[in-house]
């Protein structure tokens, strides 16, 4: 009996005593229910120009300009994200040594939406192009320029934050070892001449330049001491 004179039971209710084995029940059911709420993303990404599928290739899901999820693509070059909330989202694509896709591509949105199916994306990066030959004087002579003339990452020592062309910050193109010495005479070595010498210029080194690092780092004081003397008498 209540203050007003009246019973729960007269509202046709009742009281439930819940057991452990019903609130497991209800936790599986909320869990399944979440499940059957969350979408998936899957796609390939291919080289536009062979359209071969290309693999390790970075996939970002983006929400409001932050990276929400994260995929690599196989050796067929596909990915798949599971368990996406509803909402709307941009995607990148990546890979060293690739362009990424034109802007308002990487960026055009699209929505997630509960219950849909499955949301596919198809994605092409072109190769970086590749410059190879030889380099002669102008007698025509062959001219040891020690270089690939490859654009690589370097690490964040070396990251200024400037993007120019294809290079993002901290990617620089391998500048040809010649006349060294005429470059520590007025000023210094890398890009903003901030190594007094050979050696600090290694040092400098980090990202793909890494394992070239360690093996410098690893001579002797003797073979080391000639390698350097070499490079600055270039």
């Amino acid at each position: 009996m209540s203050k007003n004179g009246f019973r729960i039971s007269d509202f046709g209710c009742r009281l439930i005593s819940w057991t452990g084995a019903d609130a497991s029940f209800l936790i599986a059911f909320l869990a399944l229910g979440s499940a059957l709420f969350a979408q998936v993303i899957e796609g390939t990404v291919v080289n536009s120009v062979t359209k071969v599928p290309i693999s390790d290739a970075t996939v970002t899901i983006e929400a409001a300009g932050k990276a929400a999820y994260h995929a690599t693509t196989d050796g067929n070059g596909a990915f798949r994200i599971e368990g996406v909330k509803d909402g709307q989202y941009t995607a990148k694509f990546s890979k060293r040594e690739f362009l990424a896709p034109p802007r308002d591509a990487a960026t055009r949105p699209f929505r997630i939406a509960a219950g849909s199916d499955p949301l596919r994306l198809e994605a092409q990066l072109t190769p970086m192009g590749k410059v190879s030959g030889h380099v002669f004087d102008a007698d025509g002579r062959p001219v040891p320029a020690y270089t690939d003339l490859l654009l690589h990452d370097l690490g964040p020592g070396l990251n200024d934050g400037i993007k120019e062309g294809a290079a993002e910050p901290g990617v620089w193109r391998t500048a040809p070892l010649w006349d060294v010495a005429g470059s520590l005479k007025i000023g210094g070595l890398l890009h903003d001449g901030r190594a007094r010498n050979v050696a600090e210029a290694v040092e400098w080194h980090d990202g793909e330049a890494r394992a070239a690092r360690a093996r410098f780092r690893d001579l002797s004081a003797q073979d080391k001491a000639m390698l350097v003397a070499f490079v600055t008498g270039l």
